[in-house]
């Protein structure tokens, strides 16, 4: 007692290989046990990319989602003196659609590495492309909302 035969000695070795082989996978995706939460970069780089794809697809509810209050102001401001008009009636989406419209239809958003979190603001490089275009470069700045939860934008570029 106490031997094991060849064919058990490969059939642990084989399994014992197959299991290092899934948990390197599993830590490679972060996945499972693995996953770690979002750094404060990654978190600025999805709201940067998902701004520039709701106006893309012309969520233009969802982009003004993205935008701090002063950004919106500072939107409907200038639409206001832009129309001639006091700046109460106008709503973000409204003038984001009147302004952008179709425009980011096929523009793709890359956010350069080097995103910057200082406290509560932040700042991201974007390379944005539409087809045929050569990529035009914009600094985005991003606020952390009041709560503390979520990072909004505070400049577009």
């Amino acid at each position: 007692m106490g031997y094991l035969s060849d064919v058990a000695r490969r059939r642990i070795a084989a399994g014992i290989l197959v299991v290092g082989i899934v948990l390197v996978v599993l830590a490679i995706t972060d996945t499972a046990f693995f996953e770690d939460p979002p750094t404060q970069a990654e978190e600025v780089e999805a709201v940067v990319v998902d701004f520039f794809e709701a106006t893309a697809e012309q969520d233009f509810d969802r982009a003004c989602g993205l935008l701090t209050q002063g950004a919106q102001d500072l939107m409907r401001r200038a639409a206001a003196r832009a129309l001639g008009e006091t700046d109460e009636g106008l709503k973000c989406s409204a003038i984001m659609e009147s302004v952008i419209g179709e425009s980011f239809a096929g523009v793709t958003v890359r956010v350069r590495k080097g995103t910057s979190v200082s406290g509560n603001r932040a700042r991201a490089e974007a390379a944005l492309r539409a087809k045929g275009e050569p990529a035009t470069f914009r600094s985005i700045l991003l606020e952390q909302a009041d709560d503390g939860s979520d990072w909004l934008i505070s400049d577009f570029g």
